[in-house]
């Protein structure tokens, strides 16, 4: 902005007559911010700035910075970017981030967060202000401040009742929890039940997740029995009442004293999608679909002499189901292992040793059909050394179990 402003004429020359030219502070540049206020300059007038520094003696001044500024209206309508925290200038982020009482840590004097952190907690450490004291709050603000590539981060576990990872090739897969809120409890009454101790689980065809959950043991002042809850993929239990409070499913129809496993037999020949359920001392329960809504039966019983299930899974080839039994009630009977395969119509039950496993401790299948078997091994630290656990691959007809 090199022109004077043409109020200037109005003035006496003697306010004027020695003014400075551009870049310099001047009286007619000064002028010119009323001139556009009062009776306009076109919106298009960039402004040059030039810094000289200081000169010395002989010495002519030198230009430490050179740049133009954009037209006035411009900068206005550009104006709220500068309070928005992902769009400020890099340099304004301090000055924007003092307004929420934030400032940048810093290790003898390097800053501690590059640009994109600090606009991250700038942009949302005044809704953590709010949770300010509770558990989510703190959550969220270790969350800012933990950098990922640059920050370690320790965790403690606080109780949170289902655990979720997204297992992720080259990675370390971050672990969230699904289900944190439980039963509400005053005193010894229980206003709304809740996920308490889960113990096993299973997904249904449309990504829900049924969990076997154990409750509290007998004796204890709060009674909370065993229950099946269904969780959506956020894991929202299914409502009901009012006020709404989480309902089990099948509760009155399913009497569970120690549930150890459930499986989900998918839709086949007419027959509708349908969870099982397993109790340690033996009934095993179907529930068909649609769960919320549907009663529990019971199948059969698998009770017999040292009978002792460890899970169970739906074989998807064949529809039966398929549950891994130690066969000894630990720890003073030894393992016995073998697969038991319910065939639900008609009912068969087959049971078939499974010798190669010294200690089962989980059954997942394969699309195949064949078994995959998590065998802990020598559990004895005072016995002598065995074998030390593995995962053993069974067949789908039962009859080859190797390591």
């Amino acid at each position: 902005m090199s022109e004077q402003s043409s109020y200037l004429r109005y003035l006496p020359p003697v306010l004027w007559k020695d003014d400075p030219t551009a870049p310099e502070f001047s009286l007619g540049s000064m002028l010119r911010i009323f001139e556009k206020l009062l009776t306009g300059i076109p919106d298009d007038v960039s402004v040059h700035h030039q810094i000289f520094d200081k000169p010395t003696a002989g010495t002519p001044p030198r230009v430490i910075d050179d740049h133009t500024h954009a037209p006035l209206m411009t900068q206005i309508d550009g104006l709220p970017q500068l309070f928005d925290p992902w769009t400020t200038p890099a340099p304004f982020l301090p000055w924007l981030a003092s307004w929420v009482a934030l400032g940048f840590p810093t290790l003898q004097g390097t800053p501690l967060w590059d640009e994109y952190q600090q606009r991250k907690v700038t942009a949302q450490i005044a809704q953590i202000y709010r949770l300010r004291g509770r558990k989510t709050g703190l959550n969220m603000y270790l969350d800012l401040y933990a950098v990922g590539l640059t920050q370690p981060r320790v965790a403690l576990d606080d109780g949170s009742r289902l655990l979720v990872v997204t297992p992720q090739p080259g990675v370390i897969a971050p672990v969230a929890d699904l289900v944190s809120q439980g039963p509400v409890v005053a005193g010894t009454r229980v206003i709304a039940e809740g996920l308490t101790r889960p113990w096993c689980a299973a997904a249904d065809s449309g990504g829900d997740l049924l969990v076997g959950d154990i409750g509290l043991p007998s004796g204890l002042p709060v009674q909370l029995p065993d229950r099946v809850w269904r969780l959506d993929p956020a894991g929202h239990y299914d409502l009901a009442g009012s006020p709404p409070k989480p309902q089990p499913l099948a509760a009155g129809s399913l009497p569970l004293r120690g549930v150890v496993a459930v499986a989900v037999r998918p839709a086949q020949g007419g027959t509708p999608e349908t969870l099982y359920v397993l109790d340690k001392p033996g009934p095993l329960y179907a529930i068909p679909a649609p769960f919320p809504g549907s009663q529990a039966t019971q199948v059969t019983s698998l009770a017999q002499p040292g009978f002792w299930p460890v899970a169970m899974a739906a074989d998807p080839v064949g529809g039966n189901l398929l549950v891994l039994d130690r066969g000894g009630v630990p720890p003073d009977n030894p393992s016995a292992t073998a697969v038991i395969t319910v065939n639900p119509a008609p009912l068969t039950v087959t049971r078939t040793p499974v010798p190669a496993v010294t200690e089962p401790l989980s059954l997942a299948v394969n699309p195949d059909g064949t078994l995959l078997i998590g065998d802990g091994g020598n559990q004895d630290p005072a016995g002598p050394e065995g074998f030390p656990g593995n995962l053993v691959l069974v067949d789908r007809h039962l009859a080859s179990p190797a390591p």
